[in-house]
């Protein structure tokens, strides 16, 4: 059902996760917010050409986070909402 849902979407902005995945796979253009600096974008991204990734390379962890072990993720708040929708925007026109 995730994938039938995904397929009728204009564009898909998520977390760096399973259905950025599976939207790239369908075609489905793909907004993916990485979070913590640790994570290695370009091994990890959604395949194509069709994805945009959104970081917080400007903010530095205090605490040197994993995402895997990060029991906060304060790296959220730092995110520029206007450059998530920014990137959204830019897939949907294209």
């Amino acid at each position: 059902m995730l994938c039938a849902v995904i397929a009728e979407m204009g564009v898909l902005v998520c977390p760096d996760t399973g259905p950025g995945h599976i939207a790239s796979a369908l075609g489905v253009p793909v907004v993916s917010i990485f979070m913590v600096k640790s994570e290695i974008v370009p091994r990890w991204h959604p395949y194509g050409a069709r994805h945009r990734v959104v970081t917080t390379d400007h903010w530095v962890c205090p605490k040197r986070c994993v995402k895997e072990t990060c029991a906060r993720f304060d790296c959220l708040e730092e995110f520029d909402p206007g450059e998530v929708v920014r990137a959204a925007r830019e897939m949907v026109d294209a």
